[in-house]
């Protein structure tokens, strides 16, 4: 099918396309550019439209954004990008919005599937559901929950008020807002909106890893694990025993540290009761916050008398271009019990 997008280019990294933004109420298939090795895929579902007579607010579409690894020339990922559902023109319900997602690869068993909801319909009793968020293959985590990164949409309500968007996303507005409702007609919601942001080979080096502590160390039996990157360019994590160690050829290759940006999310609670947490941000629905690396960034896990286990989700961009240059996943696990 026909389909429109926005191709912004790359400064950082390797070169070559930086992102690509697709319409809504489109459907297609994007390659991944030659040299690429990273995505991060953000997208909004289309919000509800409003209701009329006396008219509820239509619900705000789920919001998502995950990152994954791509072959450059090679990986295809289909997409479809959510439309907005209109709003009610007589007394009723308006329409729900579409929703918006990616399938790698575009046919055959998934390895990645991202589903962001659109918005529910208002009508004239009822506010709009909120859109809600699902997911398999290689970035699982529980449907109809906000996952590291995402965020459920609002739910519509009474008195005209719509639902916003995930991530804050405003009422009526793109993306995915859900639409006001009123007495004679109802307001259409947001569009919905998928856009691919593409990494390229860097001097900042992450991968994969685990940062543990099952040293029962302090009163009370409490233990902390740590991840750390430090403004020297070296990545370190907490072995077995507690102590710090190096991660060989990790962080930082070459070049000044200053010049990049780190954004830290924990997962939701789980693993075990207890726990607590240290640097980074800590639900689905929190604004990304970036922090400079020229100072040294600690994460932390602390347990007192309990097993706990948390994944830390990290991305590293250029402060300058604000590419996401890398990002990896941490699993950080403390067993303090007594």
């Amino acid at each position: 099918m026909a389909h429109i997008a926005l191709v912004l280019l790359g400064a950082g990294g390797g070169g070559g396309v930086g992102s690509q933004c697709f319409a809504a109420g489109t459907t297609g298939t994007v390659t991944a550019p030659t040299g690429a090795t990273g995505c991060t895929v953000e997208m909004w579902g289309g919000g509800g439209g409003g209701g009329a007579a006396p008219g509820y607010g239509g619900g705000g579409a789920a919001h998502l954004k995950r990152s994954f690894s791509v072959t450059g020339g090679s990986t295809q990922i289909a997409y479809t990008v959510g439309a907005k559902g209109t709003g009610a023109l007589a007394p009723g319900a308006g329409v729900q919005g579409g929703s918006s997602s990616i399938l790698v690869p575009p046919s055959g068993p998934p390895d990645i599937s991202l589903v962001a909801g659109g918005g529910g319909a208002g009508d004239s009793t009822l506010p709009g559901t909120a859109g809600t968020i699902t997911a398999s293959g290689g970035i699982p985590f529980a449907a109809g929950s906000a996952p590291t990164n995402g965020s459920l949409g609002a739910g519509g309500d009474a008195g005209d008020t719509a639902g916003g968007g995930g991530l804050g996303g405003t009422p009526g507005e793109t993306p995915g807002g859900g639409g006001n409702g009123e007495v004679d007609f109802g307001w259409d919601g947001g569009d919905g909106s998928v856009c691919f942001y593409w990494t390229y080979p860097t001097n900042v080096v992450l991968s994969n890893q685990s940062a543990v502590n099952f040293s029962l160390a302090g009163v009370g039996g409490s233990a902390t694990a740590t991840y750390r990157l430090d403004n020297a360019g070296q990545a370190s994590r907490t072995n077995t025993s507690g102590t710090l160690v190096n991660i060989t050829g990790q962080w930082l290759t070459s070049g000044t540290a200053a010049d990049y940006e780190v954004y830290a999310q924990w997962s939701p609670s789980g693993g075990g009761p207890g726990g607590v947490l240290g640097g980074g941000t800590t639900g689905g629905a929190t604004p990304d916050t970036w922090l400079s690396l020229g100072t040294t960034r600690s994460f932390t896990l602390t347990g007192v008398s309990a097993n706990v286990e948390r994944e830390l989700y990290i991305q590293i961009r250029n402060a300058t271009t604000q590419e996401i240059v890398n990002f990896c996943t941490v699993t950080v696990e403390v067993d303090s019990a007594p």
